[in-house]
């Protein structure tokens, strides 16, 4: 899915924002997305069915991974990217709520054997593309855009245009999700990893309160930095700081009510479970700090100094968690995981200051802001 979507979820919204009063450079941009993802599909499933057909332990599973591939597709059609430069998001939640019935539905009708579990990802991904197409039908109509074949150097420009933002949520990726790949490689003990993937999957959960709240002020950012910084310092002033207090007292909150978290969603108390999300709850926190800084490079596309950042702190994440993990099992996961959003930090932080001086001024809390 992150080379399908080819970082358009950070590109394409920042374009729309800037550009949503001009319906022709909307369909121009909208063009030049949907015929890019079309190509990225094809090659996709080239390089999906490839791989499946030469390795025998993947072709016995072909039907499993064939179905899933729809969720793909599903994904790719996805035109949140364009409601979310337009902010209109209301629109994009209200198409979408029906279709995530249907699809609840319907797994409840075909879902009735273990064998069934089959149809899982053919339902999601099937009701999914459904969704994605009636989203794009209505927004064609609604925002009188225009579809039009791109040309071959459109396509070149396109693919050597993103291929650091991939690269970017690749590295994300890692550092997300990486975590527990890595203890059970190190601990090879399912009860131990197990523990540690109930408090990090609370915590993976409270953190889309910071993925929706990015994809909120993103499109503004992306229109306001247009003039200069003085606007986008007096929003972060007036947005930003009541929601990093916000996020202060919910991980506080979650620290202090870990045993009751852990009880209310397995039914138990686990001390490591609790210990491991009492640690991992500074993270929503310093994940909170890091949208400012990660905002200002991508709303001025600084897209070079983003990708270098996340992934040379995802290359340090690797050795850093297998040597902690290896030393205190999931404390030391956790504790890699705390580390690796002060790296973030320091990265972001450092680029800005020494690469990107004219956009320090936005990271300096205390400075008064006229205009």
């Amino acid at each position: 899915m992150i080379f399908s979507d080819y970082g358009y979820n950070i590109s394409a919204p920042r374009e729309i924002a800037i550009n949503k009063e001009s319906s022709s450079v909307l369909s121009e941009i909208f063009s030049r997305v949907y015929c890019t993802k079309l190509v990225l599909i094809i090659a996709s499933a080239i390089i999906f069915t490839t791989i499946i057909l030469f390795t025998n332990s993947y072709y016995k599973h072909y039907r499993l991974f064939l179905y899933s591939f729809s969720l793909v597709i599903g994904h790719s059609l996805n035109p949140v990217w364009l409601f979310q430069g337009l902010e209109q998001l209301k629109y994009y939640s209200a198409i979408l709520v029906p279709f995530r019935l249907i699809s609840a539905i319907l797994l409840i009708f075909f879902i009735n054997e273990p064998s069934d579990y089959l149809l899982v990802n053919l339902v999601n991904g099937t009701i999914n593309s459904m969704a994605g197409i009636f989203c794009i039908l209505w927004a064609i109509k609604k925002y009188n855009l225009k579809f039009h074949l791109i040309t071959l150097m459109q396509l070149v420009q396109e693919i050597k245009t993103g291929a650091l933002l991939v690269l970017s949520n690749l590295s994300l990726t890692v550092l997300n999700f990486g975590n527990v790949l890595i203890l059970n490689m190190i601990v090879k003990n399912e009860y131990v990893v197990g523990q540690f993937s109930v408090a990090e999957k609370i915590i993976q959960l409270t953190k889309q309160v910071l993925v929706a709240y990015s994809q909120v002020i993103y499109p503004q950012l992306s229109s306001m930095s247009m003039y200069g910084t003085i606007n986008l310092a007096a929003f972060f002033k007036k947005i930003h700081r009541p929601f990093l207090i916000t996020i202060f007292f919910g991980s506080l909150l979650i620290c202090l009510g870990a045993p009751f978290i852990v009880l209310f969603i397995t039914g138990e108390i686990s001390e490591n479970t609790v210990l491991y999300l009492r640690l991992l709850s500074l993270t929503p926190l310093l994940s909170a700090i890091n949208i400012k800084p990660s905002q200002i490079l991508t709303v001025f596309d600084l897209k070079r100094s983003y990708f270098n950042v996340l992934f040379w702190v995802a290359v340090l994440s690797i050795p850093i968690n297998i040597f902690f993990a290896s030393i205190l099992n999931g404390i030391g996961t956790s504790i890699s995981m705390i580390l690796n959003e002060v790296f973030v930090f320091i990265g972001f932080y450092m680029v800005i200051k020494y690469h990107h001086p004219q956009y320090f001024i936005l990271l300096q809390p205390n400075r008064n802001y006229n205009g």
